[in-house]
């Protein structure tokens, strides 16, 4: 069985390990710098990430993108950011 261990030492499984990989997730938006990247939302099922949202332009999208691929123990990432239509 795939378990993962915590940083205090406990073995994490399902539900807790995807709790983790969210907070990652979503602390690793938060240090782009980018307010933007702050709104957008988060779900993690068994390693799978989503992220939803819309940012301004295409170079958000895909920093909020590799910061969540570069999360440990993301297996799969699926990006539903929508980029905002100038007007």
């Amino acid at each position: 069985m795939d378990q993962q261990v915590g940083k205090s030492g406990e073995h994490v499984r399902g539900a807790d390990r995807d709790a983790i990989v969210a907070q990652e997730v979503t602390l690793a938006l938060r240090n782009i710098g980018y307010r933007e990247l702050h709104k957008l939302k988060v779900t993690v099922d068994s390693g799978n990430v989503g992220l939803y949202g819309r940012v301004p332009n295409y170079f958000l999208k895909q920093k909020a993108e590799c910061a969540a691929r570069d999360v440990p123990n993301v297996a799969t990432l699926r990006s539903d950011i929508e980029v905002a239509r100038a007007n």
